[in-house]
């Protein structure tokens, strides 16, 4: 979800760098990052489980689809 506040190309790195090193690409949700950006920032969110669980549904299969835009296999 980084990826949205700080860029795709932020991700790729972050993909390549783990993977040159002979590391597991792993999908690990940080939804605090949700509020990155917005103005007034909504209530802040750290926890997975805070959310519906359609909402997280949602975002595992998102965050899924940015790690292999990155470039994770």
């Amino acid at each position: 979800l980084h990826a949205d506040a700080l860029g795709p190309p932020f991700l790729r790195d972050t993909v390549n760098r783990i993977s040159r090193r002979g590391h597991d690409v792993q999908l690990h949700t940080h939804p605090e990052w949700l509020s990155a950006g917005s103005h007034p920032p909504p209530q802040l969110i750290r926890a997975m489980w805070e959310l519906p669980a359609e909402r997280q549904s949602a975002l595992l299969a998102r965050s899924a689809a940015l790690l292999r835009g990155a470039g994770a296999t």
